[in-house]
């Protein structure tokens, strides 16, 4: 803090060339690990290397940002880390997308169903996925990145509950396609705004279901107000989909806990050798 907000300020200050002045300076407070420090010479850390053959970036990108150190330390704790991938990628984003897609493609001809008219419910849910996304827009602009992940991961939550309530696969066992259809194209509505606003977190993720959706450009390439402004083409052809997350077992975190010990235990065996 004090570099960014004093010396490198002064320092740009003091250049011939009109350099910008950092306007806004977000910082953090310290992450431990299982209650401790980070430490490379005590074994106490994680290989960056090994965690990614196990594990994938989005994993630590969510986990990292749902567990900022924003207003005080934080601790990353394999179980949590393992809680938060299966309760919330798997559980809650993963089963809202995949859920979507198998229900469409099994009874809609796998395309994006066309929207009729809404019930009360449906414009809850509709007025809801919109007064959602700019909530998550606003805490990223306000530095407030837990905050957003908790916000992303309450919208999946409406649209599942959303999906639970509306029984998709009732109504079309009764013959009322049209509010079948509606419902899921509701759905879509809201995946399409996850994948908008989840981008910063999960990008790997959120292109992959933007891709699912049909769109042939990339998240990453195009403006907030051009994705804002892409619209769902009722009729479209989904590609195919696939598992965005896989669930964390038991004992992968045990091996993962086991290792770190074993590691903080060799190290100080070399510093006694020593």
């Amino acid at each position: 803090i004090p570099f960014h907000a004093v010396f490198f300020p002064a320092m740009i200050m003091g250049q011939n060339k009109p350099y910008s002045l950092v306007k806004e300076i977000p910082a953090n407070e310290f992450l431990l690990l299982e209650g401790k420090k980070f430490s490379k010479s005590e074994g106490w850390f994680i290989d960056l290397d090994q965690f990614f053959t196990r594990y994938s970036s989005d994993h630590i990108r969510y986990y990292l940002a749902a567990n900022a150190p924003e207003t005080a330390d934080a601790d990353f704790s394999w179980k949590d880390f393992q809680h938060k991938v299966n309760a919330d990628l798997v559980g809650k984003l993963g089963n809202l997308v995949n859920r979507s897609f198998v229900f469409t493609k099994k009874y809609l001809a796998n395309k994006i169903p066309t929207i009729s008219s809404l019930e009360d419910i449906d414009q809850e849910f509709s007025n809801n996925i919109e007064q959602a996304s700019l909530d998550i827009l606003n805490e990223f602009a306000h530095f407030r990145v837990r905050s957003s992940t908790t916000k992303i991961m309450y919208l999946a939550s409406l649209a599942n509950v959303y999906f639970d309530a509306k029984k998709p696969w009732q109504l079309v066992k009764e013959g009322k396609i049209d509010e079948a259809a509606t419902a899921l194209h509701l759905c879509f509505v809201c995946i399409k705004k996850l994948a908008i606003t989840a981008f910063p977190i999960l990008p790997t993720a959120a292109e992959k279901i933007w891709s699912m959706l049909g769109f042939s450009n990339s998240i990453a390439t195009a403006s907030l107000d051009e994705l804002q402004a892409t619209e769902l083409c009722c009729g479209k052809e989904l590609a195919p989909s696939e598992i965005l997350f896989r669930k964390i077992d038991d004992a992968e975190i045990e091996r993962e806990i086991a290792e770190l010990h074993a590691r903080q235990a060799a190290c100080r065996k070399t510093v006694l050798k020593n």
